[in-house]
């Protein structure tokens, strides 16, 4: 018999501290999880920090039912979220209750929350996940295998021909559930490869042998035709625009109904400069493409496993990235980098990794980062990885800084995601951003992923040279946002024949192809050249 006083007791712990006896921490290898920093109070910050960290233990159902109750309060992804009075996260409740759903199989569910989070705050992991959701063969982040590829879809007399892969877990079986009447097994060859013909609005779940009826099985995908034609979908510069560097970089998204085969991107003479292999039916990430001085008229090609060809087209111009003055770059405080899920500084090899790409890659010149006091105390007080850009712009201002760069690093079972913000220190202003997610097996892995947040950053915020002209009260240069340029950037002004900085620009209006600029310092002629800083 249970003591009124230890009943008591019991009660006032559960609801003191907004859990049930269910979701109680559980410890593995010394390490515990299903934990909070602070007391938990039901709020939607707590059942999502509580879910990464059951997510993070392998405890699928419960990071699942947190992230589903932080979803029911808040229903958006953001880098951003306020949860109460000046106080913000960063919360992928859609993306990271994609993983789970990954993990568990769930790949048509993981599939529409991924879209979700795309939509509402994007980012490469979530890119990436999409990616591998349909992709046949390989692990999934954290050594979990997809118990379901879906390697294409197609039509077929009477239907839809669905062919793919089905890795069964013990005493289960694939089903076709059809949108009327008795689910039917579906036969699977030794390497769990199967083919199958179904209605349009079919479905393929899981469950055991002897099931009977629907209500038995765990859905896995829904079948239902995708377009006919291969379709491919950019994110990048566009035609006119001007490239400063070695390579462009693109985003992308692409399906074919009948199963992808490749991304090929091929220059105005059809040569080959930059080939993807691909699988599934649909598939998405992040393209780099070498592009030597010139105009380039870029091919884009989705190849289907049929042969089809999904094209777009794309002209730039791409320009050598213009000599400067290392005395003349714009200097920039590299804030410690913070880890998203937890208000503490990432591992130093990401600090260092990540300092090392920026300095190699030459666009900014770092100041020595000699953190005081005061800016280690607002750090103390940053949340799940959100540094305010006011909080860097007072560290910057206070180092002389022009530009403070502001990033979190979140690592996971052998993959790692960045982001960066580039702050103007004068004002507060993000004036660029550049995020990467990656798999990393090696420290090779590591320096290619630090190199291409590098390289991400300055496509973003250019090196750039062009002309400058003052005339009567009409400041301009003849670059504008096709070139990269943003507001509040400054440009250096070099008098042609004697080779010397006559004056300071900030830029106030970037147009498409020109900017506003006014006078900071100096006196520049009517003519000048103009090199960023």
């Amino acid at each position: 018999m249970i003591r009124p006083l230890a009943l008591g007791i019991a009660v006032a712990l559960l609801l003191g501290t907004g859990c049930s006896a269910r979701s109680e921490p559980r410890v593995v290898d010394g390490v515990a999880y299903g934990t909070t920093r602070v007391q938990f109070r039901d709020r939607w910050w707590h059942f999502y920090e509580r879910g990464l960290s059951w997510a993070a233990g392998g405890f699928h159902a419960e990071a699942e039912a947190d992230l589903r109750a932080c979803l029911k309060q808040r229903a958006s992804d953001s880098r951003r979220a306020r949860t109460y009075g000046c106080r913000f996260v960063q919360c992928f409740a859609h993306r990271e209750l994609a993983a789970v759903l990954i993990a568990t199989g769930r790949l048509d569910e993981a599939a529409d929350e991924l879209r979700l989070s795309l939509a509402q705050e994007p980012s490469a992991k979530a890119e990436y996940l999409l990616r591998q959701i349909t992709s046949a063969g390989g692990p999934l982040p954290g050594g979990v295998p997809s118990r379901l590829t879906l390697a294409s879809l197609a039509p077929a007399a009477g239907g839809v021909a669905v062919a793919g892969r089905w890795q069964a877990a013990l005493g289960t079986v694939l089903w076709l559930v059809p949108a009327a009447g008795a689910p039917q097994p579906v036969p699977t060859a030794a390497d769990g490869t199967f083919a199958v013909t179904a209605t349009d609005g079919s479905a393929l779940a899981t469950g055991p042998r002897e099931a009977t009826e629907a209500a038995q099985l765990a859905p896995l995908a829904d079948i239902a035709l995708p377009p006919a034609a291969p379709r491919l979908r950019l994110d990048g510069p566009t035609d006119g625009d001007a490239i400063t560097g070695a390579c462009g970089w693109w985003r992308w998204h692409g399906e074919a109904a009948g199963g992808l085969a490749r991304l090929r991107v091929l220059d105005g003479e059809g040569a080959t400069l930059r080939e993807l292999a691909l699988s599934g039916v649909g598939a998405g990430g992040m393209v780099d493409v070498p592009l030597p001085p010139g105009e380039h008229a870029l091919a884009f090609e989705l190849v289907a496993a049929d042969g089809a060809i999904g094209r777009t087209t794309v002209s730039v111009t791409a320009r050598p990235t213009p000599d400067q003055d290392r005395r003349l770059r714009a200097t920039a405080l590299l804030l410690p980098l913070m880890d998203p899920r937890a208000a503490a500084g990432a591992r130093a090899p990401d600090d260092a990794g990540v300092q090392a790409a920026v300095v190699g890659d030459a666009r900014l010149r770092l100041i020595d980062r000699r953190v005081d006091g005061r800016l280690e105390r607002e750090l103390a007080l940053a949340d799940a990885g959100w540094i305010a850009p006011g909080t860097a712009a007072r560290a910057g201002g206070r180092l002389g800084a022009r530009y403070c760069i502001a990033g979190t690093v979140g690592r996971g079972h052998g993959d790692i995601e960045c982001w960066l913000r580039l702050i103007h220190v004068a004002t507060g202003e993000v004036v660029a951003t550049a995020d990467a997610y990656a798999i990393v097996r090696d420290a090779g892995d590591e320096d290619a992923f630090y190199a291409a947040v590098a390289a991400r950053l300055r496509q973003a915020f250019p090196v750039l040279s062009g002309g400058y002209a003052g005339l009567k009260e009409e400041l301009r240069l003849d670059l504008g946002e096709r070139d990269g340029v943003v507001e509040l950037m400054r440009f250096h002004l070099v008098d042609g024949e004697a080779e010397r900085v006559v004056g300071t620009v900030e830029v106030v209006d970037a147009r498409r192809e020109s900017a506003e600029v006014r006078v900071i310092d100096g006196a520049p002629g009517a003519l000048a050249r103009a090199i960023s800083e």
